[in-house]
């Protein structure tokens, strides 16, 4: 926080006030020795887990980043953590970032069964025409420049179309 805070900001009127900044830097020293006790804990009960970071929030919680290298259940180990320090501690696995999966394939017919299968598109499989004619969305994937095109064009016939009608709102 940058200042003192205002009456306008008393927990009466809009919600509780949960600390001050120089609180936090009163209680910043603490964040090395929890990250301490937590490691010598964790390598105490043989968990394959090492700790890299600690976060001490203003509402009385702290989070630990933890790294572990193998399956583990470290609930004992932040439970007892908790009632040494007296709030929650909680785990932020660092081995559990976003996940990236590939693209999927793009489709090459209708969805008829064998539909795109042949040379032909859609008209391999019997209905007539489709995707290989460029008339069904569902064929090739269009680009980005190819739609934004088609939808011009169709902006462009809507507008000669409408030039001298009345609308009725």
């Amino acid at each position: 926080m940058l200042c003192e805070p205002a009456a306008r900001f008393d927990a009466a009127d809009d919600g509780e006030l949960v600390g001050r900044a120089a609180d936090g830097e009163a209680a910043g020293s603490g964040d090395q020795e929890i990250l301490a006790a937590a490691q010598a804990r964790a390598a105490e009960l043989g968990l394959p887990l090492a700790f890299v970071d600690v976060e001490l929030l203003l509402d009385g919680s702290a989070i630990l980043h933890g790294l572990p290298w193998a399956a583990c259940d470290a609930t004992a180990l932040f439970e007892e953590l908790a009632g040494r320090f007296g709030f929650p501690v909680r785990l932020l696995d660092l081995s559990r970032g976003p996940v990236a999966h590939d693209a999927p394939e793009p489709s090459r017919g209708c969805g008829k069964p064998d539909c795109g299968s042949g040379s032909g598109g859609c008209s391999s499989c019997g209905t007539g025409g489709g995707c290989s004619t460029g008339s069904c969305s569902r064929g090739s994937a269009k680009t980005a420049d190819a739609l934004t095109a088609y939808f011009r064009d169709l902006r462009a016939k809507m507008e000669q179309h409408t030039a001298g009608r009345t609308p009725l709102a």
